[in-house]
């Protein structure tokens, strides 16, 4: 229900609100179909017509809101072959980037910040990562979050500059 929904965001009276998306759609293979279920000729073109439109879904919602989409983390694979690194991830990455970047919104590169392509492979070895090479521990989540902080807060304080 989507008036439900923006009713909700909008009681809520956020300042920022961030979405983060890209792990499941690396995963699920869902990207291949349409909107109907039938295969799609173009999953990439797909994704961001609908992100795009969740995206206008909170900005309508909440317009004084400060926007932020977050992509997904590197996912590593046993694959040496590949780099020990989903390939579909940088892909989502640079769909996201497009999106955020024509919507006006502020992007996080989870995947940059981890290191890029193999960096979770990395990460599982040092600790940081689970073992089903997707999630971060609970180390690993705080690594992360402090990463985003930092970048989230030296874009603000960059902002706060360029208004004086």
């Amino acid at each position: 229900d989507d008036a439900h929904w923006a009713e909700t965001l909008k009681a809520a009276k956020p300042d920022l609100v961030v979405l983060a998306f890209g792990t499941n759609e690396v995963g699920d293979g869902d990207l291949a179909f349409d909107e109907n279920g039938q295969r799609s000729k173009d999953p990439m073109g797909d994704y961001e017509r609908y992100l795009k439109k969740v995206m206008a879904q909170v900005e309508a919602a909440v317009p004084e809101a400060g926007l932020m989409l977050v992509g997904p983390p590197d996912m590593a694979s046993n694959n040496a072959g590949e780099g020990n690194s989903k390939p579909m991830v940088p892909r989502i990455v640079e769909h996201q980037q497009n999106c955020a970047r024509e919507r006006g919104w502020a992007y996080w590169n989870q995947f940059a910040a981890m290191g890029g392509a193999g960096s979770m492979w990395s990460w599982v070895q040092a600790g940081w990562g689970n073992k089903d090479m997707v999630h971060p521990t609970e180390s690993g989540g705080g690594q992360l979050g402090k990463m985003e902080y930092n970048a989230l807060m030296s874009a603000y304080e960059a902002y706060k500059a360029k208004k004086r």
